[in-house]
């Protein structure tokens, strides 16, 4: 928060629902004789699916309380992520220092600082042409299956269906309902 308000004084503190679906932290920072809160709400976002959901969580928790501006924080966003929080007017940071943030007098505008965490780990590529009968079965046969099913279905181990599965939930693709799998963001896979 320093760096981003380097003029200003700013107190950060963990907030007492964090977790239990309210902020994580609250930042009280003072601007130009302005003082102001930020409801900080952090996210990992591994995928477009997933970047959407905490924007439309963050959308309905900002509407239920509009007197604090809640803010999108991750650890590090991408120019595309970036362009795409900006264009929907979703404030955010990130740990590079890349931020957008407009409250009243209060315009924050950081752009190209670059990845700090770069990704260490390869992740299971749900695309590869092996992985990718994982998602067409689940595209043929709809929603209800189980990850039995869909590796009976083509011929793969169900330990390497449920690997797959697990990364195309934690992307935000699947979702597990008590009948089964099920796809979501289907626009957003075909785009990734």
């Amino acid at each position: 928060m320093a760096q981003l308000f380097p003029r200003g004084g700013a107190e950060v503190g963990l907030c007492a629902a964090a977790g239990h679906g309210g902020p994580h932290f609250e930042a009280r920072v003072s601007l130009g004789g302005q003082d102001f809160r930020l409801l900080v709400e952090f996210t990992r976002p591994v995928s477009e699916a997933r970047l959407r959901d905490a924007v439309e969580l963050l959308r309905r928790r900002q509407s239920e309380d509009p007197g604090r501006l809640r803010v999108l924080a991750a650890p590090f966003l991408s120019r595309a992520r970036q362009e795409l929080l900006r264009e929907g007017g979703t404030p955010f940071f990130d740990l590079a220092g890349n931020a957008w943030i407009v409250a009243g007098a209060v315009h924050v505008d950081r752009r190209g600082f670059p990845n700090p965490f770069p990704e260490e780990r390869p992740a299971r590529d749900p695309f590869s042409d092996k992985a990718s009968l994982v998602i067409r079965a689940l595209i043929a046969l709809g929603p209800g299956r189980g990850v039995r099913g869909i590796a009976e279905q083509v011929g793969l181990s169900p330990g390497y269906v449920s690997k797959v599965v697990r990364e195309l939930e934690e992307r935000g693709y699947v979702a597990r309902r008590e009948d089964g799998l099920a796809l979501r963001h289907g626009d957003e896979l075909l785009q990734d």
